[in-house]
């Protein structure tokens, strides 16, 4: 069974005018919030000295946080301390992808600016659901704000090197990024088989009868829906697909029916959950949660 591993240490906003991203909270202590203008600070200052190349000034940050990174990872550490760590490293790269918004802004044309622009709220809006989902899972602990600054500096730091790829491109400026690095971006955004990969597997919610939801490939399951890759069942009930799905994360997937919306995420425990509602993000019945 294929259980989703929660990692507090991920290895893995726009600019402040336009967009506002997940700025740092005055207390670290506290869930990280939205739409908050943008916070620098002498320690995480994104430097874009006109002599530094994109290379180099993406390298400078990957090292900042690197070292952020290390501090976290002291075991001895208490959480007040990580969370100030986790939320130092969300901010170095928030003001770094501030940064290489604004120079985007100014030397892109205005047709492929129009595009970015769009996609770039669509990735806001999702970065967004990602850190809401990641903080839900510590339903209100101290643990709250690492998970929520971790997501967000996972999802952050992606599009920074995504971004500084455009704008090197654009400059005609010579970009690479190591495999380590690389492996670590693609994790950050998988795609959706890799996002029903993490959920795969037989989950027992009443071991009386035997009843269990099952998240398996179609072409081994026994009610495997036909034309579809993925099913996803529970006995004596649900019937989903991935011809279902509508949107998902890196944690939950979203499913329209003719019966309403349902919503597969992951638990603290390392089960399954799943969820319905009559409208999409209004859910009303926990059909399963382990």
């Amino acid at each position: 069974m294929k259980k989703k591993l929660l990692s507090l240490l991920l290895a893995v906003t726009m600019t402040a005018v336009c967009f506002a991203g997940c700025s740092k909270d005055e207390k670290t202590d506290a869930p990280l919030g939205t739409a908050q203008s943008e916070v620098q600070s002498e320690d995480n200052a994104t430097v874009t000295q006109a002599d530094t190349t994109i290379q180099e000034e993406m390298d400078g940050v990957e090292a900042a946080y690197r070292e952020k990174m290390d501090a976290i990872d002291s075991a001895s550490a208490p959480q007040s301390e990580m969370n100030q760590n986790a939320a130092d490293c969300f901010q170095l790269w928030d003001n770094e992808l501030n940064a290489l918004w604004s120079r985007l802004s100014d030397e892109l044309d205005a047709d492929r600016k129009e595009e970015l622009l769009d996609d770039q709220r669509k990735w806001v809006q999702k970065k967004e659901t990602e850190v809401t989902n990641a903080g839900a899972e510590a339903e209100g602990g101290t643990l709250q704000p690492l998970l929520e600054y971790s997501k967000g500096t996972e999802l952050t730091r992606a599009r920074c090197y995504y971004l500084a790829g455009l704008l090197a491109e654009i400059r005609g400026e010579g970009f690479t990024v190591s495999e380590e690095i690389e492996a670590e971006l693609q994790a950050a955004n998988p795609t959706l088989e890799d996002v029903f990969k993490s959920f795969q597997g037989q989950y027992f919610f009443d071991a009386e009868r035997g009843a269990v939801i099952g998240i398996e490939p179609t072409a081994e399951c026994d009610y495997g829906i036909e034309g579809s890759t993925w099913t996803v069942w529970v006995t004596g009930g649900d019937l989903l697909s991935d011809l279902d799905v509508i949107d998902f994360t890196s944690s939950t997937i979203d499913f329209k029916t003719e019966s309403g919306y349902y919503q597969l995420g992951h638990t603290m425990a390392g089960g399954v959950s799943l969820d319905y509602g009559t409208e999409q993000g209004a859910w009303t019945d926990t059909i399963y949660g382990n």
